[in-house]
């Protein structure tokens, strides 16, 4: 596995870390582990509703998919799920899932990365290994013209950044 980065994220301890939020809508909640082995960045929530007669779990694992702005097949919107006080960190948490969960199976080089990042801004619907080969294509980015990387021809290694793990083991939770 190479290293993408020369980050400082390793220097912040293992940790395990949950956080719990009551939806806007009366009975629904989300729950979102964080696990930092000190390396690897792993995150799994579930999402819960209230049908007036039983809660039931609507979705688990990767629970970030059930929201719109994640995957478009998602059923809800984010901003709306959460309540007002609640909204701010709950989304930068969405935020931090959707870009850090298992650093250490990263697909493309820094370059290749970012540029799907900002494709995946025009295309949200989108996001898929041969749509992100097509998109790298057509950009003359595969092979990354500085390094000769071949997109998804092995898992990467990104550093996270110190200061998204210290917010992780530092803001709310249990």
């Amino acid at each position: 596995m190479t290293n993408l980065s020369g980050g400082d994220g390793s220097a912040v301890a293992p940790f395990r870390k949950r956080y719990k939020f009551d939806g806007s809508l009366a009975g629904t909640s989300l729950t979102v582990d964080v696990d930092w082995d000190g390396r690897r960045l792993s995150m799994t929530g579930e999402v819960r509703e209230f049908d007036g007669l039983y809660t039931r779990v609507v979705s688990s694992g990767q629970s970030i998919l059930s929201f719109r702005e994640y995957d478009p097949r998602g059923s809800r919107a984010a901003p709306d799920f959460f309540k007002d006080e609640d909204r701010v960190s709950g989304l930068r948490l969405l935020d931090i899932w959707d870009r850090w969960h298992l650093n250490d199976l990263v697909a493309g080089s820094p370059a290749q990365e970012a540029a799907l990042r900002a494709a995946f801004e025009k295309e949200p619907e989108m996001r898929h290994f041969d749509w992100a080969k097509g998109v790298l294509a057509r950009a003359n980015m595969d092979p990354d013209p500085e390094t000769g990387y071949s997109y998804g021809s092995q898992w990467l290694y990104e550093e996270v950044p110190t200061d998204i793990l210290n917010y992780l083991k530092g803001e709310g939770g249990d």
